[in-house]
């Protein structure tokens, strides 16, 4: 769950259908309200760390994503904040690809391969990201793999116009 909210939500949902077959067993009860209020009330408490856990991952995920930003100090310094960032929720593909890009502008092009990699993994149809991985490609291994990632883009946005341009810079390259 990328909100706190949601999580929250879904736990008070699945606590109360916990609640609710719970009271429905077979075991006769004095006062079948309370029952159904008690068993939702534990189904809520067992299932609240777990989703206590995932909204402090998100949230120290997001300090970190904002110190990064914020942050006017060196770039080792910024990148020790997207790298704690990145530890706290390393399945968020759109931090994954921000992550990239920063790597990206710091000429830093196997790291933003990786992380771009991991984004197009979790999330193949974006356009932005085979886009910037195949930036990454053109500086790392040359133009073959760089033109593959520009194609993945134009098939999925074939109004993508930066996939064009690099691709026409690949062109009057060769």
């Amino acid at each position: 769950f990328h909100e706190p909210m949601s999580a929250l939500l879904f736990s008070l949902i699945v606590g109360i259908l916990i609640g609710q077959f719970m009271s429905a067993s077979p075991v006769e009860s004095s006062s079948p309200f309370r029952r159904e209020v008690f068993l939702t009330a534990v189904g809520i408490f067992l299932l609240a760390p777990f989703f206590l856990f995932t909204s402090v991952k998100y949230f120290l995920s997001e300090l970190y994503w904002q110190k990064a930003h914020v942050s006017s100090q060196s770039n080792e310094v910024v990148d020790q904040y997207v790298q704690k960032a990145l530890f706290w929720n390393p399945k968020d593909w759109e931090r994954l690809l921000e992550a990239g890009i920063f790597y990206l502008n710091q000429e830093k092009y196997e790291k933003a391969r990786d992380l771009l990699e991991e984004a197009e993994k979790l999330n193949p149809y974006y356009p932005h990201i085979p886009y910037n991985l195949g930036i990454a490609y053109l500086n790392i291994s040359g133009a073959s793999q760089a033109l593959t990632c520009f194609n993945k883009a134009l098939r999925l946005a074939p109004d993508f116009i930066f996939a064009y341009y690099h691709m026409g810079i690949l062109f009057f390259e060769q």
